[in-house]
């Protein structure tokens, strides 16, 4: 196989299995469907398309080639990640939302809050809308809208006075 595509899949690599496990007999071949002898350690790349990509050596080495399942199937921890996903768990950041002239003019600001829900100790933290929208198991969110609009005649009234 090319060092070029092995370049390829190392740059788009998500996720990178060290020490994935040893080679069983007739379990991997090579790119020219040469069978991989049983006891060799492998690694295996994860790239952003979510495909596996298994590789030689227990982590990855300028001299690693690449291999492919002889029979299609995927080791249990393969079948594992597929059926489960592997998602990462998504976190709420706090950011701080700065009113502008157009907010002042309506006289209306949105702002969103979130505190962990097992955690009653844990402080309320402002969250941007994109990130509120998300969906959070453990969360407890609040959206607070606030008014400011002032009527013109009465502020004009007491200006007057």
């Amino acid at each position: 196989m090319s060092r070029q595509l092995i370049n390829i899949i190392t740059q788009d690599t998500e996720t990178l299995i060290k020490s994935a496990g040893t080679t069983e007999h007739l379990e991997f071949i090579d790119g020219n469907d040469n069978p991989i002898p049983a006891g060799i350690p492998y690694h295996i790349h994860i790239t952003s398309d979510k495909s596996y990509w298994y590789m030689t050596s227990a982590e990855h080495e300028t001299d690693s080639i690449l291999i492919f399942k002889a029979d299609g199937n995927d080791p249990s921890f393969v079948r594992y990640r597929k059926l489960y996903g592997s998602n990462r768990q998504t976190y709420l950041y706090e950011s701080r939302y700065v009113p502008t002239e157009i907010d002042y003019r309506q006289g209306r600001v949105q702002l969103y809050f979130a505190k962990p829900a097992n955690d009653t100790s844990a402080k309320v933290f402002e969250l941007v809308k994109k990130t509120f929208q998300k969906t959070h198991q453990i969360t407890l969110k609040l959206k607070l809208i606030l008014l400011s609009k002032v009527n013109e005649m009465m502020l004009k009234q007491e200006t007057n006075d």
